[in-house]
């Protein structure tokens, strides 16, 4: 599919290798972004139940 937009001339190579490397870039931000709010949230629990104790 990606070597028929290329040659179609639809965009070119370097374009399209921009558009796959933004897209991934973004995905890896945003999973590591969920993946850090995860660890946030778990970390506020300890320090809550740790809090909690005697």
């Amino acid at each position: 599919m990606m070597l028929t937009i290329v040659k179609e001339g639809l965009v070119s190579f370097k374009e399209l290798e921009q558009k796959i490397f933004t897209s991934v870039c973004e995905s890896g931000r945003e999973m590591t972004q969920g993946v850090w709010n995860l660890v946030q949230k778990l970390g506020e629990r300890i320090d809550e139940e740790e809090k909690e104790k005697p």
